[in-house]
């Protein structure tokens, strides 16, 4: 298990990208503030209601964001997967305790490899930046657990699709929500947004939160994405929740807690903070050894002078490693090799044509996981 040394040396690497990255492209929950219950509930018609409640939410305090409805204070629900949801019995936590608690649809083993995109309003962030990638790295290195996460630049890549994608709220939350995710939908596919307010300070102190406080957020949301409740739920009166066997009854430790927006990650990283945090996701996505990670190159397409390059597939998982091939093509002769982390920095090539390349291996997974990218230097 890497410490904490790793990963401030990890958060000053992500700190040189994000600068990088500039150059080149021009939790969640509420705090303990209180809040009035929404006064538009009444506008929603008793049917909608029925149903979210039926799907084990809790309808208290719901508020209208147009497209979706946010409920349990950071849970989105897509108003146009609602109308195509399947009737399902209502969910019961075993003995209606507090404890690890999954949604009632779960991601299907054919969406296991979950691509994520970040646009400009959260790499122009670098503390919600460093906590994306922090967040993706501490849900990847849990051991025996078969969720693949693959972050990419929206910016760099616009023509490829995400099955999660991570972007700045628009204004669309209050003050005392820091972000927002949609649960997984009916047909097996990971929650698809996931919204988060930049500007949300920490109540006591009126400062922006820090980057262990981000962190802690993205590995909630992210969590929420993947089929995770709130651990919570019933201390929280939100609604009905299915207990995930192998955990226990109460958890303060939980990252899945709800009501804690502004607590700090301080495990030994990239642990996740309670153990049965990660017993829930492998009990839910029991590894395949055999399966692939399918991964991708993040960076740009057509570039001069140097530029930096991102592997999606970021783990600290034990044995792996990285292999960067850099071949020239199309009349251009040239060959580099590089095994070390999860991006290539300043990569500086003459003008011509190129193919970058990188191979993950070695680590939870058998097979080798290769992604290419084909590049133009001016």
């Amino acid at each position: 298990m890497k410490t904490q040394t790793t990963l401030n040396r990890f958060t000053i690497r992500l700190a040189l990208a994000a600068v990088l990255l500039t150059s080149v492209i021009s939790s969640c929950k509420k705090t303990d503030e209180p809040t009035a219950e929404a006064s538009h509930k009444q506008a929603i018609d008793a049917a909608t209601l029925s149903k979210i409640e039926t799907l084990g939410y809790s309808t208290k305090e719901i508020k209208d964001l147009g497209a979706y409805y946010l409920v349990e204070n950071d849970i989105l629900l897509s108003k146009e997967t609602l109308a195509k949801s399947k009737g399902i019995e209502k969910l019961m936590g075993l003995d209606q305790g507090i404890s690890q608690a999954q949604t009632p649809y779960l991601i299907s083993g054919s969406y296991q490899n979950v691509t994520i995109s970040i646009d400009q309003s959260i790499w122009g962030n670098s503390t919600w930046y460093s906590a994306v990638v922090q967040a993706v790295v501490i849900w990847n290195s849990t051991a025996n657990s078969n969720i693949k996460l693959n972050l990419f630049i929206k910016d760099y890549d616009p023509s490829l699709l995400a099955d999660i994608e991570i972007r700045g709220d628009n204004g669309a939350f209050d003050i005392y929500t820091a972000a927002g995710a949609l649960p997984p939908t009916y047909d097996g596919k990971p929650g698809n947004l996931i919204l988060v307010n930049t500007d949300f300070r920490d109540p006591n102190t009126n400062y922006f939160i820090d980057n262990s406080q981000t962190t802690w957020n993205m590995i909630h949301e992210i969590g929420h994405t993947l089929g995770l409740r709130h651990t919570n739920w019933d201390e929280m009166d939100e609604g009905y929740a299915a207990q995930i066997p192998n955990t226990p009854n109460t958890d303060a430790y939980s990252v899945m807690n709800g009501g804690t927006a502004i607590s700090s990650y301080s495990s030994s990283y990239p642990a996740l903070p309670s153990v049965y945090d990660a017993a829930a996701i492998t009990t839910l996505y029991p590894i395949n050894t055999s399966s692939t990670v399918v991964p991708m190159i993040s960076g740009p397409s057509t570039f001069s002078g140097e530029r930096t390059f991102h592997m999606s597939y970021k783990s600290l998982e034990a044995g792996l490693s990285y292999h960067w091939e850099v071949t020239g093509i199309s009349g251009t002769t040239y060959y580099y090799g590089y095994t070390g982390s999860e991006n290539i920095f300043e990569l500086s090539l003459s003008p011509g044509s190129y193919q970058i390349k990188c191979s993950v291996y070695g680590g939870k997974y058998s097979t080798t996981g290769i992604a290419t990218k084909n590049v133009t230097v001016n």
